[in-house]
């Protein structure tokens, strides 16, 4: 494993990277406001369609997430593609999640039109979810006109959006899961799992050799038609580069509310618990190498995420991590930096 830890540290000492490391502070320079605002246009030409499909859905969210992950911090084009992952959330009843981004696009937002229609969309999931601060939404769009001057086109604009709002929201029915019994069981899976891996499989299995079967894995203790044996957890997990926006990159669960890397865009995450856990096992290195790489061959292919998590996991298990950290200067929540 030493070798290949010396290739990749060989590799970003080349001068031409350290006098770019020197001159650039990569992690502003790989969000890029045009990509974004292109995904975000690629994921509403799709939504704008008449009719959708599971599949438009899952594009859809490819496209928005794309557009979150690509966009600047703090940026206008972040604000608008949380914004516009809110409005597919709440079309495909994700209202929980829809007020997630909806909360995110607020906090961005400087534009007294665009903070009354968000919060309009806001006061629509909370009704759908039978919630009675759907009143004090409304009642914060109140406090927000009475502070600001809006011309008369604006006035009668977010007028207009309120009366459409209340509305829609006055023949709304709460709405009610249809795959509750699933979620519970999926839930009571998670759980039986969850507790299996944290007591040692050699409990109930053993390894040992046979007469008659040979060397196998063989019971302790009787088990019943259902029972788990055992989890074995993968080497390593990751989606595939067509879905690398769609599933969480950590658990591959769907990120539908998914949270960017501030640093790069490539990695989209469930929750911060998922993005902690790989910037603590991977990501603080590979986020710091991919750009580097990058630069020394523009055409390097998009599955090179997946390698470089694969070598550093190896690397991480034979104790040399700490040695290519300190090459590259890895301090909690930062990119590397030479010396």
């Amino acid at each position: 494993m030493d070798t290949e830890l010396k290739a990749i540290v060989e590799t970003l000492s080349r001068p031409e990277i350290k006098d770019f490391a020197l001159r650039l502070d990569i992690k502003y320079q790989i969000k890029n406001a045009e990509e974004s605002i292109k995904a975000r246009k690629e994921g509403n030409d799709i939504y704008m369609k008449k009719e959708h499909t599971d599949e438009d859905h899952k594009m859809i969210l490819y496209y928005y997430n794309k557009s979150i992950a690509y966009a600047p911090s703090e940026s206008e084009e972040l604000m608008y593609a949380y914004s516009n992952r809110a409005y597919l959330l709440l079309h495909i009843n994700k209202y929980n999640e829809a007020i997630e981004s909806l909360d995110k696009a607020l906090q961005l937002s400087d534009s007294i039109t665009m903070k009354v229609k968000l919060y309009c969309q806001k006061a629509k999931c909370l009704a759908a979810l039978g919630c009675s601060m759907k009143d004090v939404v409304m009642k914060e769009i109140d406090q927000i006109l009475k502070k600001s001057k809006l011309s008369t086109e604006e006035a009668n604009f977010v007028t207009d959006i309120i009366r459409k709002t209340k509305l829609s929201m006055s023949s709304m029915k709460q709405f009610k899961p249809q795959n509750e019994k699933f979620l519970q069981e999926k839930a009571e899976c998670n759980q039986i799992i969850n507790d299996r891996e944290n007591v040692d499989p050699l409990d109930f299995v053993e390894i040992k050799s046979t007469k008659n079967m040979g060397r196998g894995l063989y019971a302790k203790t009787d088990f019943k038609t259902g029972d788990l044996v055992l989890v074995e957890k993968p080497c390593m997990i990751g989606p595939h580069f067509f879905n690398q926006y769609v599933f969480c990159s950590q658990c591959l669960s769907v990120a539908w509310t998914g949270i960017p890397c501030e640093a790069c865009h490539d990695y989209m995450f469930c929750s911060l618990k998922c993005k902690n856990m790989a910037w603590e096992e991977y990501h603080q290195i590979d986020c710091s190498i991919t750009p580097y790489l990058i630069l020394c061959d523009p055409e390097i292919p998009e599955w090179i995420d997946l390698n470089l998590k694969f070598i550093i996991t190896l690397m991480k298990d034979s104790k040399t991590i700490d040695e290519l950290k300190s090459k590259l200067n890895i301090t909690k929540n930062n990119q590397g930096k030479f010396n």
